[in-house]
């Protein structure tokens, strides 16, 4: 379903004109959202295409990266913490913003990215098993199957860390950089390195809780680590790593997102898409999607599938309601209707119309995109954060279609010169 949001809140008092007036706008709104995609097929290196059958609708966007600069924002810039889609495009400037990777929700964890993520130079997180990885910088972008490294050079062989901004167990070593916060927030019984933004060890402490520096790091290691091979003033870099299959190990370019399964690769249906997740459901069922993938071009992808979820009966607007109602063939009856019937008039049409709408399921999602000219493609977060925000050509009119969710982060296309 295709909103329209506006800044100024409605008054409480009940005026029949402004009713009428809102029901008009509301009804209204989907007309100049497709007059904004009309007008938005004329840019240059942009375009916008809204597939709408009888119970699917399919939102297409193409991007040439000559004219169009894609970023990636994750929410609050740290590893924690979630925003809403039209936050994160209305600060950033967006012309469009599309939802990004996985990420964990609830308890202490919450907004923290499921797996890799790198944007701007600075890695937010890194997972070293295999994993499926959307790369970019201001020259290219690629969509590579392979693990990440986390190197700490200071003597052969290398230091070992386990993890990256995450809370430690009892064995491990992790490194931690401004990402996570201002301090490790670890345990006080650990012992900690200090590494300023040149590469050299600051300092050597026997506890945890330890300042990060700017643009530098901190490596903690369990209480019963010998660390008498460090020293104040020694050097010790760390940097992140990328391997395919049987190949060398290269640095990670500017950006890196993680998605859940590959789709397309070098322009067929991956034959391992089904292997790649346990959970069944995920992979047949006919859920909403968000999917990335490049062609041959450089262009990049974004195909998204509206899967209507039930909204809650306290959210549907009274432009909503009216819809229904002649929909439902009850405004003959609109005089005589009581406010418990009109409930129950839009509660059986909201569930009857969710129950028609369908997404799609994974195999499905990588054959449009094969036909779409993907030679690769991956699954993003999908379900309730499938979302974009396409903002007007002419301001300060937005439109976006969305729910709710709080993402964890979001791709974001900007004019270059802008």
């Amino acid at each position: 379903m295709v909103k329209s949001y506006t800044k100024q809140k409605q008054s409480r008092g009940f005026n029949w004109h402004q009713c009428l007036f809102v029901l008009l706008l509301l009804c209204l709104c989907p007309l100049s959202l497709q007059a904004d995609c009309q007008a938005l097929l004329a840019k240059p290196g942009f375009t916008y295409t809204r597939q709408t059958t009888t119970n699917q609708t399919i939102h297409i966007f193409t991007v040439n990266p000559t004219f169009y600069q894609i970023d990636l924002i994750k929410a609050h810039e740290t590893v924690f913490g979630r925003e809403t889609l039209d936050q994160i495009a209305q600060r950033s400037n967006a012309l469009l913003a599309v939802n990004g990777g996985f990420f964990e929700m609830g308890d202490n964890r919450d907004g923290q990215p499921a797996g890799t993520l790198k944007i701007n130079e600075v890695i937010y997180t890194l997972q070293q098993t295999l994993q499926t990885l959307l790369l970019w910088d201001a020259t290219q972008a690629s969509i590579q199957q392979g693990r990440g490294e986390l190197v700490a050079m200071h003597q052969q062989p290398p230091l070992h860390i386990d993890a990256l901004n995450q809370m430690p167990n009892e064995t491990n070593i992790i490194a931690y950089n401004e990402a996570w916060g201002k301090r490790t927030r670890t345990p006080y019984h650990r012992q900690e390195l200090t590494i300023d933004a040149a590469g050299h060890i600051m300092s050597i402490t026997a506890h945890g809780d330890t300042i990060i520096p700017t643009n530098g790091w901190v490596v903690s290691f369990p209480a019963e680590a010998d660390l008498s091979a460090f020293k104040p003033g020694d050097t010790l870099t760390i940097s992140t790593h990328f391997a395919e299959d049987q190949q060398q190990a290269r640095p990670l370019p500017a950006y890196a997102l993680q998605g859940i399964p590959l789709l397309v690769k070098k322009g067929q249906i991956d034959p391992h898409l089904a292997e790649h997740c346990k959970n069944k459901d995920f992979v047949e069922g006919e859920h909403a999607r968000t999917a990335v993938g490049i062609k041959n071009n450089g262009d990049y992808l974004f195909v998204l599938v509206e899967n209507n979820t039930r909204p809650a009966i306290k959210d549907i607007t009274l432009g909503e309601v009216n819809q229904i109602l002649r929909q439902e063939n009850k405004m003959k009856d609109f005089d005589i209707l009581t406010l418990p019937e009109v409930r129950q008039i839009v509660t059986e049409h909201v569930m009857k119309d969710a129950a028609q709408q369908k997404g799609m399921s994974l195999k499905k999602l990588a054959t449009l995109l094969v036909k779409l000219g993907a030679e690769s493609a991956m699954n993003l977060d999908g379900g309730t954060s499938t979302s974009f925000y396409l903002q007007s050509t002419t301001p300060p009119a937005q439109f976006s279609y969305h729910v709710a969710t709080a993402l964890s982060n979001v791709i974001v296309v900007r004019e270059k010169n802008r």
